[in-house]
């Protein structure tokens, strides 16, 4: 529940560090890595976050078998 109305966008990503350190602030105060096939399962997703990762996966394994 939220205390005011307000309107939200998600933005999705798909990363991968390739060194440094990740630097926290007053909006993000913890964070975690999942491989694809970890945030797929996530309970606490939405499916607007899991169907874009699924297809990514799909994506990433067709470019395999392409090599």
């Amino acid at each position: 529940m939220f205390k005011r109305p307000a309107h939200f966008i998600f933005l999705n990503y798909l990363t991968r560090m390739i060194g440094g350190k990740i630097k926290l602030n007053d909006e993000i105060i913890e964070y975690k890595w999942f491989d694809i096939d970890e945030a797929i399962v996530l309970e606490n997703i939405k499916e607007t976050t899991r169907e874009p990762l699924k297809k990514i996966k799909a994506m990433m394994e067709s470019h395999r078998g392409h090599k």
